[in-house]
């Protein structure tokens, strides 16, 4: 059963409609244009997860910040203790060293997609060794 521990949120403009998407509990970048978009990896720095569900740009992006403890759809299998990174989609998925940026640390297990995963939002970012 997933949970949270929320320590405070921020607001950033959104780059597009949220709510028909359902992208609630998916991780976000920014984009080019200072808007949070829905994240396509982890290649880019993760600037948190969707807590509510904007209808149209320019709407409040809800992000907790870092240190709290949040709810992320999963798009495949999570192993708590794991690293945590984005899929292409903006889903979790478990974080592989390599150059990529992560968004934090599972706090339990979930075996497919879809399932919501609770994780320790701490971003990072990991060079694999030459």
């Amino acid at each position: 059963m997933s949970y949270e521990n929320i320590n405070g949120r921020q607001t950033v403009p959104a780059a597009g409609d949220f709510a028909t998407t359902s992208a609630q509990f998916q991780f976000l970048v920014l984009d080019s244009n200072a808007r949070a978009t829905i994240a396509a990896g982890g290649g880019t720095p993760i600037l948190g997860v969707l807590y509510n569900e904007p209808g149209a740009q320019d709407r409040g992006c809800e992000i907790p910040v870092e240190g709290s403890i949040v709810k992320v759809k999963a798009g495949s299998a999570i192993t708590k203790g794991q690293r945590v990174t984005s899929d292409s989609a903006g889903k979790g998925t478990a974080f592989t060293v390599g150059t990529s940026h992560y968004a934090g640390i599972a706090m339990e297990t979930v075996t497919t997609a879809n399932q919501i995963c609770s994780i320790l939002f701490r971003p990072g970012w990991e060079i694999s060794p030459a």
